[in-house]
């Protein structure tokens, strides 16, 4: 016997190219070793660590610093920074793949029609993370306001707790949620 159930996941494009994705860095730099540049880099980094490659490239030129690529394959790079004629340094850039790990978020159909409802969405669709976000606080204010039917004001603000985990997620990866009612061939 099979059952429907809402399904949310990250909307995963299929025309990616390392020209596309992020690319998630990290510096490797001597120990106790410092200036103004290496310091606004990792401030940089720390700002916003998914970045396209070419806008990795951009920031290290704007920086002021000499580089070349010393290694490259699709999902990793790193190039040798040349801080001062002395002192040199690597920066690793790793691709982020949002389709790597199970980020789906499932919903029973006891509440899938219910939790449409409350967020104002049709049966299936594509939504950006933002509004997702937007809709969920939306939500959460009228759960609030709606003393009615505590149990079930629970579960969904669990559940919304979730999605809004996914939205994050979906954020940091600048990607589209997707979601739909699906029928499942499992048993009950």
């Amino acid at each position: 016997m099979g059952y429907n159930y809402l399904l949310f996941k990250p909307y995963i494009r299929t025309d990616i190219t390392p020209d596309t994705i992020l690319w998630k860095a990290e510096i490797y730099s001597p120990a106790n070793y410092q200036s103004v540049n290496l310091v606004m880099l990792s401030d940089n980094i720390a700002v916003n660590n998914r970045r396209p490659i070419k806008y990795w490239e951009q920031l290290l030129t704007d920086n002021g610093f000499k580089f070349h690529l010393n290694f490259e394959n699709e999902y990793s790079r790193e190039y040798v920074i040349f801080d001062t004629e002395l002192v040199t340094f690597t920066i690793h850039f790793y691709a982020c793949d949002v389709s790597v790990g199970n980020n789906n978020v499932e919903i029973d159909e006891d509440l899938s029609l219910s939790l449409l409802y409350i967020l104002d969405l049709n049966k299936s669709g594509r939504i950006s993370p933002h509004n997702l976000i937007n809709k969920i606080n939306n939500a959460e204010e009228l759960l609030v306001s709606n003393t009615h039917a505590e149990y079930l004001n629970k579960t969904v603000v669990n559940v919304l707790m979730v999605l809004e985990r996914l939205a994050n997620h979906c954020i940091s990866y600048e990607c589209d949620i997707s979601y739909g009612i699906l029928a499942s061939e499992k048993g009950v």
